[in-house]
């Protein structure tokens, strides 16, 4: 039974989940491949491997390969032929792949795709792929096995958080965790689901669960619309799709209320400190009682901020001056940064946006002439292409319908559209201090980007129109990695 909406992935993150969830079922013997450049071979292991049955084992080496099928989980597809044909088309080039040197070891070849097979497929399949490897035992794997592994891999729903987009959340829960905990737990569901079927796991989703795997704290740092929030509430839904309790956190008695020793939780404060502005009453309140939150972490209860790192510093210092900051590891060893996206990762943030969104053609016509600038515009964050996709596009495509010069229009559009600050970020601005609002002011008049602290403190002071009553040191501070990046090394 088909129980993921497996053709929501496409064919690069169909292939990343069955590179994830080999390593998940087999271990690190797994060698994960794949890419444009990979011969046939998105994974490889040389031992041997549980591979038909869970207590036998099968001599390898073993080769996988995944295969994706589009829209072959769709009510009333017939993907079969187009399986058939696409190992049809294959079949010469999987025969010299397994002429080559070093090939000719494999003794097992196993073919996974999304597309449900029924037996008589099945055998089908690898009559086919017998002919043109003959010393290799063949297996296929079709949608349903992938669903039951998926089932039975709780652990892929931390490594794969996607997974938690392909099925209905609340029927996925309730089949692997105790009702107890579902109803203990104050993450929300619903806008965690939401999240969920646009989810792209970066390196700062990975960075921050080897953090919190090593030091079971991490502090998410990085500037509005960058996924802060989306990767801590993953977090949190992987490790309660995993049985643990997840618990949303406003003020640290909201912590300590419900912490418990004998359960696994995870903890999370989304802009513990504010969201926008500055509120030292709101650090000061959390550092009164950060040395017993830290005494009580573990390798089985996590805590994970989002907010700036300025006033994680305040609370440190206050335990310095106690005298209780010897257990808490260095501030850079628990900070993630959020605000560097690769191009791989906006490419995918973008596919995954357009995918859920079910584009009009106009719409996608649009979106395939224009990604290559999409993603390489400067002002790319994962919440503007999300505004984009499901708002600008529609914008752009009413706005084109009135003009002659359809053409010379979009491509001005498109970058309008990405460059446009959302409301939050408006919102951010604005319910900053005017001290913070003049610095910000000040950069733009200090000169072409990078610019050096000294051009800003002095655009900052003329901004101010007499001796700032504020240290611009100190409220650079206030914004560092929310709203400005400061690179102490050029200083700049």
């Amino acid at each position: 039974m088909i129980r993921y909406r497996l053709d929501d992935l496409g064919w690069y993150q169909f292939e990343w989940l069955c590179q994830s969830l080999l390593k998940t079922q087999f271990g690190l013997g797994v060698e994960a491949w794949g890419g444009h450049a990979d011969l046939g071979r998105d994974a490889y292991c040389e031992g041997d491997l549980p591979i038909s049955a869970r207590t036998v084992l099968t001599e390898g080496p073993f080769l996988f390969q995944a295969k994706f099928v589009e829209e072959a989980n769709a009510a009333g597809s017939a993907p079969f032929p187009a399986l058939k044909n696409s190992v049809l088309a294959e079949c010469s080039s999987i025969k010299l792949r397994f002429d080559s040197r070093g090939m000719e070891r494999i003794r097992n070849y196993v073919l996974i795709t999304n597309a449900p097979v029924t037996p008589h497929q099945r055998k089908e399949i690898a009559a086919i792929l017998a002919r043109v490897i003959p010393n290799c035992r063949v297996f296929i794997w079709g949608g349903a096995d992938l669903c039951a592994m998926l089932d039975e891999s709780p652990n892929i729903r931390v490594a794969f958080p996607q997974i938690l987009g392909l099925r209905d959340l609340r029927e996925l829960l309730a089949s692997v965790v105790e009702k107890p905990i579902l109803e203990r737990s104050t993450l929300s569901i619903e806008r965690a689901g939401e999240l969920a079927r646009v989810f792209v796991p970066t390196k700062s989703y990975s960075d921050t669960l080897t953090t919190l795997t090593k030091h079971s704290f991490a502090v998410l740092t990085g500037p509005p619309e960058m996924g802060k929030t989306t990767i801590a509430r993953l977090v949190g839904l992987g490790k309660l799709g995993e049985g643990w309790e997840c618990f949303e956190c406003r003020k640290p008695d909201d912590f300590l209320q419900v912490l418990r020793r004998d359960r696994p939780q995870v903890f999370i404060a989304d802009d513990a400190f504010g969201s926008t502005e500055y509120r030292p009453d709101v650090a000061q309140a959390w550092a009164a009682d950060l040395d017993s939150i830290l005494r009580a972490l573990d390798s089985t209860h996590w805590f994970l901020w989002t907010s700036r790192p300025a006033p994680l510093n305040i609370a440190l210092e206050r335990m310095h001056l106690q005298g209780k900051a010897e257990l808490f590891p260095r501030l850079g060893e628990v900070i993630v940064d959020a605000a560097k996206l690769s191009l791989s990762e906006k490419v995918v943030i973008l596919y995954r946006h357009a995918k859920v969104a079910r584009l009009e053609t106009s719409a996608k016509t649009i979106l395939k002439e224009y990604a290559r600038s999409i993603v390489q515009d400067n002002h790319f964050t994962p919440e503007r292409i999300r505004r984009f996709v499901h708002h600008g596009l529609t914008n752009i495509i009413k706005e084109s319908e009135t003009l002659p010069d359809f053409k010379d229009f979009v491509p001005s559009a498109v970058c309008r559209e990405i460059r446009e600050p959302t409301r939050a970020m408006k919102q951010s601005f604005e319910a900053l201090e005017s001290k913070h609002q003049q610095f910000l002011i000040a950069m733009l008049d200090a000169g072409d980007a990078p610019v050096t602290k000294e051009a800003v403190h002095q655009a900052y002071t003329r901004h101010a129109g007499a001796i700032p009553s504020s240290d611009p040191e100190r409220v650079a501070d206030d914004l560092s990695s929310h709203f400005i990046r400061i690179n102490e090394g050029q200083n700049d």
